[in-house]
């Protein structure tokens, strides 16, 4: 069974709350190894939107001259990451700008990804 990231966060709260992996997964009709491969992910997702949401503020709270700074040593696809994705009012979505970049949402997810982690050092 596939779980879904709904799935994740339940199974997450359920082991939380004090229930054994066995019992959380009785529970949800699957394995005990399908439950704790859903709370390592859920753990993971944790983490990453933690890191993520702290930095996207900080762009948008920056002034022009500090986004220009920030803006100098990039390139040409992380320039359009930032502006679209990161500091717009309305931020495209990541099919929108896997189209613009003519590659596949997985691969737009994992330059978005790589560029904060290089702004998350610079700002």
């Amino acid at each position: 069974m596939r779980m879904t990231l709904a799935d994740d966060a339940q199974a997450a709260k359920m082991v939380a709350s004090g229930l054994s992996f066995r019992q959380a997964a009785e529970a949800l009709g699957t394995t005990d190894k399908t439950v704790k491969a859903a709370v390592e992910r859920h753990k993971t997702r944790k983490k990453r939107k933690g890191k993520e949401v702290p930095l996207r503020e900080t762009l948008l709270t920056l002034d022009a001259k500090a986004i220009k700074k920030v803006r100098e040593g990039l390139d040409k696809r992380e320039v359009l990451i930032l502006n679209v994705r990161l500091t717009a009012q309305r931020p495209w979505t990541l099919q929108e700008l896997a189209t613009s970049l003519q590659v596949s949402r997985q691969r737009a997810y994992q330059l978005e990804e790589a560029l904060l982690e290089r702004l998350a050092d610079a700002v």
